[in-house]
């Protein structure tokens, strides 16, 4: 499973944290079959019922990711630390369940990183309190504001890296949002920024 806590910037420029977590569904009745999802922390009870239409699925390679990317906090507060559960049923009532300990990781003062634009080209500025949250993507999306493609920014060891938005919008097609994500080493947390309108 594939379990990450995010911190996603609104529009007022504040964040708000969210927990991504997903797990590999693979039912011999077909994907489906897939009838929801409930996630516990252990220590307090409190839990999480992700059904079908608030799920949805990640392709990586054969194999089909079931999830959610969006679930808030209890009274929009931080996921407590320790122990959760994951169980996942189909619509026969056939359970499995996965557990995992959350630890909180050190998220950055600030955005890890700035993104801006000028005269067709493209900069992002890595913040020097960072830490080590290093390696980041560029989500690009429609004008439908639907996932086109997802690209990494190539690591130069530098603090800056500059491209051209033409370069970006080849890589699919109606190309006209972009969103930062920054994620640590560990790819175990996150920082999701604000899309921007490319120029």
């Amino acid at each position: 499973m594939n379990v990450q806590l995010l911190r996603v910037q609104e529009e007022s420029g504040n964040f708000t944290e969210r927990l991504s977590v997903f797990a590999f569904f693979d039912d011999p009745d077909g994907n489906a079959d897939f009838g929801e999802m409930e996630l516990t922390h252990s220590d307090t009870g409190l839990f999480w019922v992700i059904t079908p239409d608030e799920s949805f699925v990640r392709l990586r390679g054969q194999n089909r990711w079931t999830g959610v990317n969006n679930l808030a906090g209890p009274a929009g507060k931080q996921f407590p630390s320790g122990n959760y559960s994951l169980k996942i049923s189909d619509l026969a009532g056939n359970e499995d369940i996965y557990v995992f300990e959350l630890v909180r990781p050190v998220f950055p003062e600030s955005a890890p990183v700035a993104f801006s634009m000028s005269g067709g080209e493209w900069e992002l500025n890595m913040n020097p309190d960072a830490g080590d949250f290093v390696h980041t993507f560029f989500l690009l999306y429609n004008s439908g504001e639907e996932l086109v493609y997802s690209w990494r920014v190539p690591g130069t060891g530098q603090p800056q890296t500059r491209g051209t938005i033409s370069a970006l919008k080849t890589l699919g097609r109606d190309i006209t949002f972009l969103q930062c994500y920054t994620e640590n080493a560990a790819e175990t947390a996150g920082v999701l920024l604000t899309p921007v309108r490319l120029e």
